[in-house]
């Protein structure tokens, strides 16, 4: 009797979880977003726990922590960082003190977190852009230069939002209206910045604007020493290993780790320093240099190889997708058939709006290169 009651509870406890014969499928989605998200240098963790809600839809921490087997504070904390950026949205269960969590994809703002809105990036950035338009009347030091940085930026933030939006609405974009301007080189004030620092306040706005897109941006699911030096190649353009442990105090190997990868990401580029060498200072001459020449074909390049690297699962989603509706009669009756076949479906009609975007992406490129 006992024994009976004991497993009563077990499966009552697990009625949630996928079918172990349908787990394989399961386990397939699961890798898409981990192996995307080490792709694109984002957190495995995140990736892990955006995965399991999108394919159960709705779970609360007690239920992701057992499927996940992460810790309690990691469950808690990733969950925070996704409410943050608008991913994730919760809910209180009636009459329990626990909350049910679902992804907020496909809001008026966003179709999910691949192709997410940046609203909130273009906001603040306006924010700081005013601030710095005072700090640069004033002359301090610094305040033009990242001025015109934050500036490129939102160009491209704004652009990348009408691009997202017209997918939405089934637009076409006009991507050759109002693109933004085009730099692609570097200046000899560009080097300077390399020995020399902001003005305090200046400093202050630069700080403001990592600890954004540290805690409060789609950026946030960056790694975080990764987003912390991608953040600072946005703000000054150009940087040695040097500048950089001196702004972030990391050590020269974690600095060389994110460098590689930035670079094969095409986030950023090595300076050909015989190009330029008539800029470049003589405590520089023996150091590699690094830039972003242009943050809009750094933000374009990278984002067309992220997509083209997703779009390559879209066979084996099509293949899961036939297996399902060909073996329905045996499968629609196990735990979470449903749940799967849904999973698979969004995930392929996200595969038409990821080529439409790497298609639009690639003709802003085509017009500016």
């Amino acid at each position: 009797m006992y024994k009976h009651i004991l497993h009563t509870m077990m499966n009552s406890r697990n009625e949630f979880i996928i079918d172990q014969k349908l787990r394989k499928y399961e386990e397939l989605i699961l890798k898409y977003y981990t192996q995307r998200a080490e792709y694109n240098l984002q957190s495995r963790t995140l990736a892990t726990m955006i995965g399991f809600l999108s394919i159960y839809g709705s779970l609360t921490q007690t239920q992701l922590k057992k499927l996940t087997k992460f810790s309690k504070s990691t469950i808690s904390t990733g969950l925070s960082n996704l409410i943050n950026v608008g991913y994730v949205v919760k809910e209180k269960l009636l009459g329990k003190r626990e909350y049910k969590y679902f992804l907020k994809f496909n809001s008026h703002d966003s179709i999910d977190d691949a192709l997410g809105s940046v609203k909130p990036e273009i906001f603040f950035l306006r924010q700081k852009i005013r601030h710095l338009e005072t700090l640069k009347a004033e002359k301090k030091y610094g305040a033009d230069f990242l001025l015109d940085r934050l500036k490129e930026a939102i160009e491209v933030f704004v652009l990348y939002q009408k691009i997202v939006d017209d997918i939405k609405n089934s637009i076409t974009s006009n991507i050759g209206k109002n693109t933004p301007q085009k730099r692609i080189n570097f200046s000899k004030g560009d080097f300077e910045y390399i020995l020399k620092d902001f003005n305090k306040d200046v400093k202050e706005i630069e700080n403001e604007t990592i600890d954004f897109f540290k805690f409060q941006s789609a950026y946030s699911t960056l790694t975080e020493f990764t987003l912390i030096i991608f953040v600072y190649f946005i703000t000054r353009k150009i940087l040695t290993q040097n500048k950089i442990k001196e702004l972030t105090g990391l050590s020269n190997g974690k600095i060389s780790q994110v460098i590689n990868e930035l670079k094969k990401k095409r986030f950023i580029i090595k300076i050909d320093k015989e190009h330029y060498n008539k800029w470049i200072p003589k405590q520089m001459e023996r150091q590699y240099i690094y830039g972003i020449p242009s943050i809009s074909d750094s933000f374009f390049l990278s984002g067309i190889d992220s997509l083209n690297q997703m779009l390559k699962w879209e066979e084996k989603f099509d293949k899961i997708k036939t297996e399902l509706l060909e073996n329905r009669i045996e499968l629609e009756k196990l735990q979470g058939y449903e749940k799967i076949k849904k999973a698979i479906i969004n995930l392929l009609n996200l595969m038409v709006d990821y080529k439409k975007a790497s298609e639009r992406f690639s003709k802003f490129l085509s017009i500016n290169l």
